[in-house]
């Protein structure tokens, strides 16, 4: 580390750089503390001016020190961001700073300089989603600079760096840093969910976004983040404002505005317990899954509750069948004991009574208590006698019944389309037991489903499922990858 020595003076009342003649002039001997801070400073005058000998020469003097990062730093940041240009970055690079205190930052310019194909020589010096930012953001505010640090971040992540990691390198506090990051991954969300072909909006991911972004403002940034880029086509513009449309229409219903609730999930949870004085069913509300909260109505999550309370025994199950929202659709709700590959012997079970699920929603409890919510296409009611049968059957069986590989059946991953779990899209030919047979892959392969929807066009079915580990987190890209493996 390079130390201070007897030449370092007092800070001159005008500060230790002043401009004359367009150059940026050193004035008095700094001590090496301040090279963060003056080499931002002389970031920000280069947009006009040309650094001097003396500073160049000071700066030299300190390229061996070891620097450190401080919070005010971060604000100078914010500054270059907003009004510095090529030549802010190029003079940060020259003088080392940038490899010392952003490497993040060193690994965006490198790899950007490395791009053949980038005729433009001030590429490697440009943050493009912060300058469509800042078109916007005018004023300077909290809000405004995070999110100009989260684009700060989506431009490092776009070049293969780690943006998350050099946010976190700014000394800020840990709740401007969550909100940071908070909106990273929110707009990462609303991009990957845009890019889906076909996009299809539903209630059920409107109020799950919608809970996941939290807030009106937050839903704007997110969607700001998207659009900077420029890079959406026109179908996906679309599908980007009817998503945030929905979205800020759910976080300003007045039942969520005017309530002490933080959030449409806890909104929901309250609006369904104000409807039963049960203990009991209050409490198998209280401790319902999010996921499984948003995509039902107040009325419907009071009658699931009363179906799964008290908890089924092993061996024990309640069905119920209700009309859908169309004349040749049912609700068909299974309340049972969480077991082994339940999904894939439910569908199973409907099936074999000529039953085309179209829906499944899954909803399970910390006690074991799990709740199956299909959506059938038929044209008359089942019959509830007939589909308790079926599935005492296809309980009974010690084994799983699926069928055999190869199963023919493309499979895409996705772990941004979702606030918490990973999406796994299966398409292949339309056939008896097909869901079956893929929602017994994945309960083979450890994973827990909390929803499929399933489409059928021209006898190709196209099916979606949220899906997690056994602890409720993402999968891991390697699992992924092996099951994309087992469903070929």
């Amino acid at each position: 580390m390079v130390e201070d020595d007897n030449t370092v003076t007092e800070e001159p009342l005008g500060g230790w750089l002043h401009v004359e003649n367009e150059v940026i002039q050193l004035q008095g001997v700094p001590p090496v503390r301040s090279t963060v801070a003056i080499g931002l400073e002389v970031a920000l005058l280069s947009v006009d001016a040309q650094p001097g000998n003396q500073l160049l020469d000071w700066f030299a003097l300190h390229r061996n020190a070891t620097l450190s990062w401080r919070q005010d730093d971060t604000f100078a940041l914010i500054r270059i961001l907003q009004f510095g240009n090529a030549r802010s970055w190029r003079f940060l690079d020259t003088v080392g700073i940038i490899s010392r205190v952003l490497p993040e930052v060193a690994a965006t310019m490198a790899a950007r300089s490395a791009d053949s194909t980038e005729l433009d020589p001030t590429h490697a010096l440009r943050y493009p989603t912060v300058e469509e930012i800042c078109k916007v953001a005018t004023q300077t505010s909290l809000k405004n600079d995070e999110l100009i640090l989260a684009a700060f971040a989506k431009d490092i992540i776009d070049a293969g760096a780690n943006g998350v990691a050099a946010i976190r390198g700014l000394d800020l506090d840990l709740e401007t840093v969550a909100a940071i990051e908070h909106l990273i991954e929110g707009s990462a969300m609303l991009r990957s969910l845009v890019h889906s072909d076909p996009f299809i909006l539903s209630s059920r991911l409107t109020s799950q976004v919608a809970n996941f972004l939290g807030s009106p403002v937050v839903a704007e940034q997110c969607r700001q983040l998207v659009h900077a880029r420029n890079a959406l086509t026109d179908a996906q513009h679309s599908a980007l404002i009817q998503l945030i449309g929905g979205v800020q229409e759910v976080l300003a219903h007045p039942d969520l505005v005017d309530s002490n609730s933080n959030s449409p999930y806890e909104n929901k949870i309250s609006s369904a317990q104000a409807l039963t004085s049960d203990a009991a069913v209050r409490s198998r509300l209280e401790h319902a899954p999010a996921s499984y909260v948003l995509a039902h109505t107040p009325q419907q999550l009071l009658e699931h509750a009363q179906l799964v309370e008290p908890s089924p025994r092993n061996g024990q199950w309640r069905v119920a069948v209700q009309p859908g929202l169309k004349a040749d659709e049912w609700h068909i709700n299974i309340a049972s004991r969480d077991r082994s590959g339940l999904l894939a012997r439910l569908s199973g079970a409907l099936s074999s009574l000529e039953l085309n699920v179209i829906n499944a929603d899954i909803a399970t409890w910390p006690d074991g208590a799990v709740l199956d919510i299909f959506t059938v296409r038929s044209m008359h009611q089942p019959n509830t006698k007939h589909v308790t049968d079926a599935v005492s059957d296809a309980m009974k069986r010690r084994k799983l019944v699926v069928g055999s590989a190869p199963y023919g059946l493309s499979a895409t991953t996705d772990n941004s389309a979702h606030p918490w779990h990973s999406i796994i899209r299966v398409e292949g030919p339309d056939r008896k037991g097909l869901l079956r047979d893929i929602t017994g892959v994945l309960a083979k392969s450890g994973v827990a489903i909390h929803h499929a929807k399933i489409v059928t066009e021209n006898d190709l079915a196209r099916n979606e499922f949220e899906v997690s580990d056994r602890h409720g987190r993402k999968l891991a890209a390697a699992a992924l990858e092996r099951i994309q493996h087992q469903l070929r």
